[in-house]
């Protein structure tokens, strides 16, 4: 039985704990080592190394930035790192001639092996998916249902509530007696707000193909829930200040 959660937490820049890195050619704050794949990143840049060679920029085209804006900040952080599947987070701060600054957030989570971003339902039955969309308390005062309806569909029809939420998504963390299951953060649009809450939404599912690489980012604390909460409250004082 699928279980639903609810979370607030304060915008969504994260910082995952890392072991600092002083031996690779760029200077990367942050290393995570898993399977074929070793991460490095920090500010704003981040790579994936492969064993054999392979390289992936974990933050590249995140954002399309308007030719008349500004980038006055930036942070992009690892939220999750599972087996070859890595979540990361963008937020940016502009400013658009003389207009008031303007913020961007956004979460994707790609396949290391391939490159290419993954959507929930692909890890996910989509019938499991919409059931636990339903039945979510939240979403239940604000998404219009009808009989009939498919996940897409769904999806499509409350795109302004809901934004990209299948591609918005990271692991937070494994359940205690299921290691099959796994607790994913699906992120709501923040509608151009610098600061302020921002919605999580909170769902158990179950991934039985990928239990062994649950257990590897459990046993090496790669899931959400060991981000380093502090350095998330001094960067959104930093945007309250300004």
């Amino acid at each position: 039985m699928v279980q639903l959660l609810r979370l607030f937490l304060l915008t969504s820049v994260f910082l995952l704990p890392g072991v600092p890195n002083s031996s690779a050619k760029m200077s990367f704050q942050y290393k995570a080592s898993q399977g074929a794949w070793t991460l490095y990143w920090g500010g704003s840049e981040g790579i994936a190394k492969e064993k054999n060679g392979k390289t992936r920029h974990l933050f590249e085209g995140l954002f399309r930035i308007p030719s008349h804006c500004k980038v006055e900040s930036r942070f992009n952080k690892v939220l999750s790192f599972v087996g070859s599947m890595v979540s990361v987070s963008g937020f940016v701060e502009l400013s658009c001639g003389g207009m008031r600054r303007r913020c961007l957030h956004k979460v994707r989570t790609i396949d290391l092996n391939s490159g290419k971003q993954l959507d929930l339902s692909s890890l996910v039955s989509p019938k499991e998916l919409m059931t636990s969309l339903r039945k979510d308390g939240y979403l239940r005062r604000y998404i219009k249902y009808k009989n009939g309806d498919t996940l897409a569909t769904l999806l499509q029809r409350n795109r302004p509530i809901l934004g990209e939420l299948t591609k918005q998504f990271a692991f937070h963390h494994i359940h205690t007696s299921r290691p099959h299951v796994a607790a994913v953060r699906l992120f709501l649009p923040i509608h151009n707000r610098c600061s302020g809450k921002q919605l999580q939404l909170g769902m158990y599912f179950s991934f039985p193909t990928h239990k062994a690489s649950l257990r590897r980012a459990k046993r090496k604390k790669h899931f959400m829930k060991h981000f380093d909460s502090k350095w998330l409250n001094n960067a959104r004082k930093r945007f309250e200040k300004k």
